[in-house]
């Protein structure tokens, strides 16, 4: 079976595919507002900074919040 459907942008019937979808959420221990709360807090390890990020009212707060984060060492690469 070939498929062809490309789904984009994630609107309509397929909004709950975008990581800025609301849904309650359990990762890392904790509640989060969203997919893209998650996402922004397992980019760093201090404990401080996940809360932030877990409070952003929004997914747009949460990504704003997450490039203003101390990014763990693993993430950080060198060229």
């Amino acid at each position: 079976m070939h498929l062809t459907q490309v789904i984009s942008p994630f609107t309509g019937q397929y909004r709950f595919l975008s990581n800025f979808y609301p849904v309650a959420l359990i990762y890392d221990g904790r509640m989060w507002g969203s997919a893209e709360h998650a996402y922004q807090g397992a980019k760093n390890c201090d404990r401080g900074e996940k809360d932030w990020i877990a409070e952003a009212q929004t997914p747009g707060e949460a990504k704003r919040r997450g490039q203003q984060i101390t990014l763990r060492k693993d993430l950080i690469v060198h060229f």
